[in-house]
């Protein structure tokens, strides 16, 4: 280990560059970057490199949560760099989320050197192991160090991003101690990647990484294959049911296996297949016709085929669990667990994109008549129901943003949903005919942090204009994201009323005397101010008419901007409920 202070400076400095170097050779090459001093050895290296982007937000958790709307838009890791002590920790609401849902993370977190944990030492804490379960892999990387090879640091990093893409993905974290001084003094003239080092000389004349993994393809084995397609060819009753899924080659390839199939497809927000799939076998608003008893006797599938993860919809499961499948099967690119109603009985680990391919290409469809087509037919009814009721009022309802966001986001952009009530909305409510966009949603956690955040990191990552809805209680939890609505270009739609909309719904709303305090907790707060002090163009909409004008003004500018949009939460409940009946009633008569 080095000891003068000069030396110990170079070693940061050299560290920094092979870590950050490494990484991009990896195919890392998006930063986001909280200021701090720890840090300065891998910010420096990032900032000095020609072929990175970057994002930098002072608030740690919102920072994470960019990253991790970066890396659900491009399928590749972000990399995340903030210094020592709670700046760490403000990371571990987005890692949780990123490893529930699969998504790549780099996590890069400066430390003080290990004799100064339990010292009482300024800004020092237990940063290994802060993440506990929720990440794929950890090390701690001692950067100055001079008795560590240049080579052990590099295939650190190739292990970590082997780690945070291959399946299982998810985040993966490395510690990083750098002792004082952090830096030189002065920025030296030679090249910090500039070694004697005889094993380096290779890597450093060429953009390689050091140590290449090779991706190996994950199929069922051909007994499964052939049991597989013998159950499908003898079934008259299946059902198709997605979730979320990874990439646009997986709604692809899913897509062409439900034209191929023919059977009914209940498709979650977040598959990409709920939005722009009109018409047979795709069956819009099936948890609302799950309310009929009509559909609830009928819909007794013999196999339901499940890829992607579990869905939005709480009333399927609860059908499920009154009404269990003959035959349960999921598919989905990683070993975990998500079957929280325990109806699985054939787990297939796959990439989904092959599996779609091979089962589209061996199978007939089925008639369009009959099973297919009694759900079409209801679905059709519920469209027409749904449009009846909302054009019963001139009132500006929340299902009616939803219904009109469908209609009119333009085909070259995409859609984040908040939690809570707007991406249930969605789910409910939207139509199956408006343009087919790319959806993002945080539902491995599902919680409502992080969501302007997540929403800027999905537009940089798109590259596109995003759609955000969101609720006032989530834009209040991370306001100061706004900032980052600077750089990326998001419409942000606020439904405001006034406090947590969805306890509305819950049975603890009976509790009058408690509910509004404890549950709801109106903050009686409007937003333009909040737009105006981060320089963002606000609207304000009252009725349908001038929603959707200034929704489509917005996306016609292409820049960020803020549309508030203030509604009841009493009167939310009445209108779920009426629309609700109005389908059941629907579904009744078309039966």
């Amino acid at each position: 280990m080095p000891t003068d202070p000069a030396d110990i400076a170079l070693t940061n400095r050299r560290t920094g560059a092979l870590i950050v170097e490494e990484l991009v050779r990896q195919g890392v090459d998006f930063f986001c970057i909280s200021p701090g001093s720890r840090s300065t050895p891998l910010t420096l290296a990032v900032a000095e490199h020609s072929r990175v982007r970057t994002a930098v937000h002072v608030d740690e958790r919102g920072a994470a949560y960019c990253a991790l709307g970066w890396a659900r838009a491009t399928g590749r890791p972000a990399a995340l760099i903030c210094t020592s002590g709670t700046a760490a920790a403000n990371y571990l609401p987005a890692i949780i989320e990123a490893s529930m849902s699969g998504i790549p993370l780099i996590v890069l977190t400066a430390d003080r050197p290990p004799e100064l944990v339990d010292t009482g030492a300024n800004q020092t804490i237990h940063q290994t192991g802060l993440y506990g379960p929720y990440t794929r892999w950890e090390c701690a990387l001692l950067g100055s160090d001079g008795d560590i090879a240049p080579e052990a640091i590099l295939t650190t990093i190739d292990q970590a991003v082997c780690r945070a893409t291959h399946a299982p993905a998810g985040p993966v974290h490395l510690n990083c101690a750098f002792r004082e001084p952090l830096m030189p003094v002065s920025p030296p003239e030679s090249p910090a990647l500039e070694f004697a080092n005889p094993a380096l000389r290779g890597w450093i004349s060429s953009r390689a990484p050091y140590t290449a993994y090779a991706t190996a393809e994950r199929q069922p084995d051909t007994q499964t294959h052939q049991s597989i397609l013998q159950r499908v060819t003898q079934t008259a009753r299946g059902l198709l049911v997605l979730g979320r899924l990874q990439n646009a080659g997986n709604v692809d390839a899913v897509c062409a296996l439900a034209r191929a199939l023919n059977w009914p497809v209940f498709a979650d927000i977040a598959s990409g297949l709920r939005l722009g799939a009109p018409g047979a076998p795709f069956v819009p608003y099936y948890d609302l016709l799950l309310s009929s008893h009509e559909v609830q006797a009928f819909c007794q599938p013999e196999v339901v085929l499940h890829i992607g993860a579990p869905p939005t919809s709480k009333r399927l499961l609860q059908h499920w669990d009154a009404n269990p499948p003959g035959m349960y099967w999921m598919v989905a690119g990683h070993p975990f667990r998500q079957d929280p109603h325990h109806r699985v009985t054939q787990r297939l680990e796959a990439d989904v994109t092959p599996f779609c391919e091979w089962l589209a290409a061996c199978v007939e469809p089925a008639p369009t008549d009959g099973w297919t087509g009694e759900f079409q037919k209801w679905a059709d009814a519920a469209h027409g129901a749904i449009d009846a009721c909302l054009a019963s009022s001139d009132a500006l309802s929340e299902p009616e943003i939803a219904r009109l966001v469908s209609r009119h986001i333009a085909k070259s952009s995409s859609l984040f949903l908040g939690n809570s009530m707007p991406v249930r909305d969605m789910d409910l409510f939207a139509v199956p005919d408006g343009p087919r966009v790319r959806v993002m949603s945080n539902r491995g956690a599902s919680g409502i942090d992080g969501c302007i955040a997540s929403a800027s990191g999905f537009s940089l990552g798109t590259d596109t204009l995003v759609t955000a809805i969101l609720g006032d209680l989530a834009v209040l939890h991370d306001l100061n994201s706004l900032a980052l609505l600077k750089r990326a270009r998001v419409v942000l739609i606020v439904v405001n009323n006034d406090g947590g909309g969805i306890f509305s719904f819950l049975p603890v709303a009976a509790y009058t005397k408690h509910f509004e305090p404890f549950f709801a907790t109106p903050h009686g707060l409007r937003l333009e101010s909040a737009a105006m002090m981060f320089g963002l163009p606000y609207h304000e909409a009252s009725d349908r008419k001038t929603f959707a004008d200034v929704y489509r003004e917005a996306q016609a500018k292409g820049t960020s901007a803020l549309i508030e949009v203030h509604t009841s939460r009493a009167e939310n409940v009445s209108i779920h409920q009426a629309l609700r009946d109005a389908v059941v009633a629907a579904a009744s008569v078309s039966s």
